[in-house]
């Protein structure tokens, strides 16, 4: 059909398979693609039923979030409008999770009349965790199927559930364990007779809970949650999906949507989902490098930041060395960490043993040379470009030619700094 999506008919069922690697996103090739393939099965006499499925071992991993900032061409639907056309659909419609369906993967899941899952899948609504809400029925529709507080847990949380629980509170209607496809194609086959059943129609779910559970849920949210809009908008949609009409829902669903989605806060997180994958892509090391073991390590500078990254060092039971330029200002340094792994022991985080084999592991010194063995230095000094540049050009003399020399700076142009080492 597209590059992206293929189709087949086996007998009278046609069977829909996502493929868009790596992740079978939800681009705007791969929407326009399955609408589509629907809107002809719907015209089509021979076929009877529907199979949507991923290739490889993803059913899709959420929405193309690259595509966020971009115009939807004029040809493709809103992707909550392919929702309602798979769900007015004449003919049933079965989703088979052969995979990860997140986000809008199983927002498309909860669009089909029955949903089928493989072992191993996993399915969730993690787009709180972007700073958004789920944006096309998610927060309307995963409520009649599980109930308020377990849609409240899954939206507000936003983490993933593995098939066996999805079967237990109501996602999906079985779990397959051999010949997947075969079976979902079987499934979809049998349900000719039943015809189509909307997620939207389904308000059994939505009467057994207590009113206060959303207030209980903010208070819940709260101390994790300050400075953040969208897990307090996640249960205002649920609590809208208790108590209004499905439509109005969609309705206020998508306004909030577009509202965060727009908005700098999301627009900061979702910078930094995209920051932690590109970090690990280093140009011209190839993915065969061997990783180099950290087995010591020392940080130049023992003020907040310092003493901080020291301590993650310590946490992770990697000996290091915290340097800075006198013994006085080192000693205060050490302090700060004895006060903040003391802190932790005294709110029960950890024993008073873990503290201490913690500080054993930080050592103070003054002296360069005894950073000559390093695996890795990070520099932690203030913002002074030529005092970092001095540091370097120090490291760069006494370090073992292998370590890794890094800098905690947030504002200078590390490539100046690196001018300063061979």
């Amino acid at each position: 059909v597209s590059d992206v999506i293929e189709f087949r008919k086996e007998g009278d069922v046609g069977v829909i398979t996502i493929n868009n690697p790596p992740a079978n996103a939800l681009s705007f090739a791969v929407v326009k693609g399955i609408s589509e393939v629907v809107t002809s099965c719907k015209e089509d006499d021979s076929i009877l039923a529907v199979v949507i499925t991923g290739a490889g071992r993803m059913f899709v991993a959420g929405a193309d979030i690259r595509e966020f900032n971009m115009t939807r061409p004029v040809d493709v639907p809103e992707f909550h409008v392919l929702i309602k056309e798979l769900e007015d659909s004449p003919k049933p419609i079965v989703a088979a999770i052969n995979g990860i369906a997140f986000g809008g993967g199983l927002e498309l899941a909860m669009g089909c009349h029955y949903r089928l899952i493989a072992p191993g899948a996993l399915v969730g609504q993690p787009e709180v965790k972007l700073g958004i809400i789920p944006g096309a029925g998610g927060t309307q529709r995963l409520p009649r199927l599980v109930g308020i507080e377990i849609a409240l847990e899954m939206i507000v949380e936003g983490d993933p559930i593995n098939a066996e629980r999805a079967l237990k509170i109501g996602v999906v209607d079985e779990l397959l364990e051999e010949n997947f496809l075969g079976q979902a194609i079987s499934f979809a086959k049998k349900r000719v007779p039943d015809g189509p059943r909307p997620t939207s129609g389904i308000n059994n779910r939505l009467k057994n809970f207590e009113s206060k559970i959303f207030d209980d849920f903010r208070a819940k949210i709260t101390p994790k949650s300050r400075g953040l809009d969208a897990p307090y908008e996640c249960i205002n949609a649920v609590e809208v999906a208790s108590n209004k009409p499905f439509e109005e829902g969609m309705r206020f669903e998508r306004e909030t949507f577009l509202r965060l989605r727009d908005g700098s806060k999301s627009k900061a997180m979702r910078h930094m989902f995209f920051a932690e994958r590109e970090v690990a892509k280093i140009p011209d090391i190839s993915k065969e490098t061997v990783v180099q073991a950290i087995d010591g390590a020392a940080v130049i500078g023992s003020g907040t930041m310092g003493g901080g990254i020291a301590m993650n060092f310590a946490n992770a039971g990697i000996p290091v060395f915290l340097v800075d330029v006198s013994q006085e200002v080192l000693d205060a340094g050490l302090d700060k960490v004895r006060q903040n792994y003391a802190r932790s022991v005294s709110s029960g985080r950890f024993s008073q043993d873990i503290m201490d084999e913690r500080m054993a592991l930080i050592t103070g010194t003054t002296d360069y040379e005894d950073v000559a063995g390093a695996d890795i230095i990070i520099e932690a000094v203030f913002e002074d470009m030529v005092l970092k540049k001095k540091i370097f050009r120090e490291l760069d003399q006494i370090c073992k030619p292998e370590a890794i020399l890094a800098s905690n700076t947030s504002s200078l142009d590390i490539n100046k700094i690196a001018t300063s080492t061979s």
